[in-house]
């Protein structure tokens, strides 16, 4: 027995000694035996078998999959038994008192070598790939061939099972075949696999561009394998849609030497825009001497020089009178939309920006929730789904809008549905563009307030986990507890987004008196009262109280808001913190028209003519845009409307449809001249939106509160006009605002055809004038990347690949405030760049 001192940081001797020896169960009694027959060898298009035995009846499934799939996606195929008998860890609980008198563990345990860890650094590691890949994601990419994957379903095997198969087309490659059942006795289970080599005699393999734009010049390879034992005479051909026109010989010969390729090039032109397909045909004689051929298509898009834009006019007839207008833009018909709609509802004002949500194009927590947001309110009004159908360009059901309309509501929600897990954080919050980075209040809010619409519109769609205790819903709703209540300091815009959840929170029964009071309080102390009494801060405290029935004092906030509502605007148009003009516009009249319905009629007039007038100048942005369906669907709740005495006239013939409370018209035609005849005792709004891609671009450069250009340089800094197939290029895009800080800028910058991107980030940091954007996304013909542009001019720097053999047009590059759409920089792509052998 010995002892020592309680500060001694000697080690005598070692405290604990224990053995440990591993054992295996074995589980053969559990195993199915299952064997998989399959052809060996066969070639594309035809049909094969795949033959399943099992020494026991039992349910299978029977997959395919190439190869090539299995390796990007690192797949392999697992045996469930070891799932469902796992190696356990050694878990020992071990009792004793010798540290009591022995030294401390803790001095032993920083000597012990142990393996593993807590686990933080895999889990940074984890969230670091989460991040690059959010980062680099591109939900865009162009699909050329089908996957080829075969799937049997839940077969009965018993004895054996055949299932077929049709190769497709074209294709060429091993083919993994692969099997699981488990035994009808549910106490056996197995797996098995095997290979199938589809390769045809002679195999093409066409090598084109990405994209084109009209007037590029491409040169198309395609290389011809020959598999045979013997050399072939090989014929191929190229034929290609209108958009494409094939320059010099559509036809050329060669010899091809047993199991070698050689390759075959022609040169085309792109002259119109939309998809085009290529289509290669190899004719040559087998060794029976019969003709034998293959075919190969892909596809090939020929793309605009700009972006693709939108385009709004909206007006008022007044009753007993007529309006004659014409389409605002000239628009390809590829990709084009185009409808007018009418209707003594103002609704019809909702038109144009629903069809800009439903085609917007870039993907932050925010714009992903006003995306949704018409098929939201949309989803239980027959009235509207007909509408909404016309809005989402889903014309191929257009004999039949409601099932159209459908289909577009449950794709526009799935989407938000799915990516809300993706972008809240573990206390509940939402964050811009991931979960991890910081978290915004306002999208917070406002995706709290998307949910709650849902609820209210009996939205079925909404995932029922999510209003577990730990759910999605709970989570939120506690988030949007936890930012109502103003800390010491804050702003009005701060304690303006507090009243906002203090609001959304009395919407679900609750009572947030003391965020209320708090609220309160630090605007009566810290801002003077016509500041705040006139903002939307002081709408959303009388929303809040009104739904807490205290109507008194709902009564003293909403009044002096209706009194500012009434007052003559000032001209100047100014974006900050998610809020301008007309989303404090839309946000007032949705707050009036829900709780306020008596003081409706003394606004309504003044707000939709600002409203009206913010929309015709293309004011507006994704979120002023969902403020205003809001405000206009609960508006349109206030009021009936007939839309029977109403005709859109083109040539003097009515081509509109009654669609519940509006005339709703279709417009195929790329020119239009439109008469909207009211002959009701009401007055009337017209809308007509349009997006697509101009036939007739201006030519001119922009500028308007942001100035940006574009360069080509190798790598001694000196621009270019020719490289060599292989080249990697510089491409660095300035840009730079015309005031201290315009935020949430996106830059658009078009790749030029025949190039590949080279993405490098962190790499334009070696200079301190650098970009820094918050978000990028690279898309096959494309960078998006968004942050905020300053006085100071910033440098963006990235790099693309020569891969494609031509002539090819140096497309434009765009820069937009995403919030303010008034400021924005557009620099047209001049000239043309050489890429030769």
């Amino acid at each position: 027995q010995f002892s020592r001192d309680i500060n001694s940081n000697d080690i005598f001797t070692s405290p604990l000694s224990y053995g440990v020896t591993p054992f295996t169960v074995n589980v053969d009694n559990h195993r199915l035996e299952l064997t998989l027959d399959t052809p060996k060898q066969v070639k594309s298009g035809e049909t094969i078998e795949f033959k399943l035995s099992g020494n026991k009846p039992s349910k299978a499934v029977i997959y395919a999959v190439n190869e090539g799939i299995l390796q990007v996606a690192g797949y392999q195929l697992n045996d469930p038994l070891k799932f469902f008998f796992p190696k356990h860890a050694l878990q020992v609980e071990t009792l004793q008192i010798l540290d009591l008198i022995l030294p401390e563990f803790s001095q032993i345990m920083q000597f012990a070598k142990i393996g593993g860890d807590d686990g933080s650094q895999e889990l940074s590691a984890l969230a670091q790939r989460a991040k690059i890949a959010a980062e680099n994601s591109n939900p865009f990419k162009r699909k050329v061939d089908k996957p080829v994957v075969y799937w049997s379903g839940i077969v009965d095997v018993n004895g054996e099972k055949t299932v077929r198969y049709q190769i497709p087309e074209g294709f060429n490659g091993n083919l993994k075949v692969m099997a699981i059942a488990v035994g009808d006795d549910n106490d056996t289970m197995g797996i098995v696999e095997n290979e199938t080599l589809v390769r045809d005699d002679i195999i093409l393999s066409p090598t084109v561009p990405l994209v084109l734009t009209p007037g590029d010049r491409s040169q198309l390879s395609v290389s011809v394998a020959n598999n045979t034992a013997t050399t072939k005479n090989i014929t191929v051909k190229v034929a290609a849609d209108p958009q494409i026109t094939l320059i010099g010989a559509a036809e050329k010969t060669i010899d091809v030497p047993p199991m070698t390729e050689h390759a075959v090039e022609f040169e085309v032109n792109a002259t119109e825009v939309g998809a085009s397909k290529l289509h290669f045909t190899a004719s040559y004689s087998n060794d029976r001497q019969q003709s034998e051929e293959v075919m190969r298509s892909i596809s090939l898009s020929v793309r605009p020089t700009q972006p693709k834009q939108y385009f709004t006019q909206i007006g008022k007839v007044e009753s007993g009178k007529a309006l004659n207008t014409s389409l605002p833009a000239l628009l390809y018909p590829q990709q084009r939309s185009q409808a007018a709609l009418f209707s003594p509802a103002p609704m019809v004002l909702a038109q144009g920006i629903s069809a800009y949500l439903a085609d917007y194009d870039n993907y932050c927590t925010e714009q992903i929730i006003s995306s949704a947001m018409p098929a939201l309110l949309f989803a239980k009004n027959p009235e509207y789904q007909p509408i909404f159908a016309m809005f989402s360009n889903l014309r191929q059901h257009e004999n039949d809008l409601t099932q159209a309309s459908e289909q577009a509501i449950q794709k526009s929600l799935n989407k938000a549905f799915d990516l809300l897990p993706s972008r809240q954080m573990e206390n509940g919050e939402y964050g811009i563009w991931d979960n991890i980075n910081d978290s915004n209040p306002f999208v917070t809010a406002y995706v709290a307030h998307f949910l709650i619409e849902a609820l209210e519109h009996n939205v079925q769609r909404i995932p029922t986990a999510w209003f577990n205790e730990d759910g999605l819903f709970n989570k939120t709703m506690r988030a949007l507890d936890q930012q109502s209540m103003p800390r010491e300091g804050d702003s009005l815009v701060i304690l303006r987004q507090r009243a906002y959840s203090a609001y959304l929170l009395t919407r679900l029964a609750q009572v947030p008196s003391n965020a209320l009071i708090s609220i309160r309080t630090q605007l009566e102390q810290n801002f003077k009262a016509q500041d705040w009494q006139t903002d939307l801060t002081a709408a959303w405290l009388a929303a809040a109280y009104k739904n807490l029935q205290q109507d008194s004092e709902a009564a003293k906030l909403i009044d002096p808001v209706v009194t500012q509502l009434l007052t003559e605007r000032n001209t100047q148009w100014q974006y900050g913190y998610y809020y301008d003009p007309l989303i404090e516009d839309s946000s007032a009249l949705y707050v009036i028209a829900r709780h306020f319905p008596e003081k409706l009629e003394a606004v309504s007039d003044v707000v939709l003519a600002r409203i009206n007038k913010a929309l015709n100048e293309q004011r507006y942005n994704t979120l002023s845009s969902a403020m205003v369906l809001l405000a206009l669907d609960s508006y349109t709740q206030q009021h009936q409307a007939n839309a029977e005495q109403l005709n859109i006239n083109v040539n003097g013939k009515d081509i509109s449809q009654l669609q519940g409370a509006f005339r709703l018209a279709v417009l195929d035609a790329e020119k239009a001249d439109l008469n909207f005849i009211n002959q009701s005792s009401q007055a009337a709004w017209f809308a007509i939106s349009q997006s697509g891609y101009p036939q007739k671009a201006s030519g001119q450069n922009l500028q308007n509160g942001l100035e940006i250009d574009r360069t080509y340089t190798d790598k001694n800094g000196k621009e270019i006009s020719n490289v060599k197939i292989g080249d990697i290029i510089n491409v660095t895009v300035k840009l730079r605002a015309d005031r201290h800080l315009v935020p949430d800028v996106v830059i658009t910058d078009l790749f030029p055809a025949g190039f590949e991107v080279i993405w490098q980030k962190g790499g334009e940091e070696s200079s301190k004038d650098f970009w820094n954007p918050v978000h990028t996304d690279l898309r096959e013909d494309r960078m998006l990347s968004y942050g905020d542009a300053k006085s100071e001019t910033r440098y963006l720097t990235y790099q693309l690949k020569a891969v494609n053999i031509g002539t090819f047009n140096i497309p434009a590059v765009y820069a937009e405030s995403m919030y303010d759409r008034s400021i924005k920089a557009l620099v047209i792509g001049k000239g043309s760049i050489k890429i030769e052998k």
